[in-house]
């Protein structure tokens, strides 16, 4: 009997053992995996090789910043007009689509609930310009505007006015 009982308590180390063996997953939890997929359109057919640059969407450009910015993504379209981003970091982001005169900018958030993000229906559009006048304190000769989460940013003049060019 004494054998017995101390067999009873090797049981449970026992099936715990046999559950894990041979067996790469981690029970019954299933690792998602961020992406995110978009179709771009020019003028109604798929648009290929578009350029693509995703920032965070709490980005705002450096007035000392080079040219030179540390997209979190970037590249182009496929030849059906579909950028695919797998393994995908979680945030909210600004992805911006460029091709000649035309462009299109969305927002797109991935988290613990919300893992893809699929959008088949992108279309570009003429870019445009944005025109306006910021008040100035009496202390200033001018101020810096910039569109968060691109890095489009300009200095007013002296009166405050600006104007962004090329604005998605």
């Amino acid at each position: 009997m004494k054998n017995f009982s101390k067999l009873l308590y090797l049981v449970p180390f026992g099936i715990l053992a046999a559950c894990g063996l041979g067996n790469d997953s981690a029970g019954n939890t299933t690792e998602i995996e961020n992406a995110i997929a978009i179709r771009v359109f020019n003028e109604g057919t798929p648009a290929a090789n578009v350029r693509y640059q995703v920032l965070p969407s709490w980005y705002v450009a450096d007035t000392a910043e080079t040219s030179s910015v540390n997209y979190t993504y970037q590249g182009t379209t496929d030849t059906n007009g579909w950028v695919h981003i797998d393994r995908h970091e979680n945030g909210s982001y600004i992805i911006k689509f460029t091709k000649g005169d035309s462009s299109i900018v969305l927002q797109y958030t991935l988290n613990n609930l919300n893992h893809e993000y699929t959008l088949d229906s992108a279309s570009l559009e003429a870019v445009g310009a944005v025109k306006g006048l910021v008040d100035l304190p009496d202390s200033a000769n001018y101020a810096w505007v910039a569109i968060q989460g691109t890095n489009e940013i300009v200095k007013t003049d002296s009166l405050g006015q600006f104007v962004i060019r090329k604005a998605p």
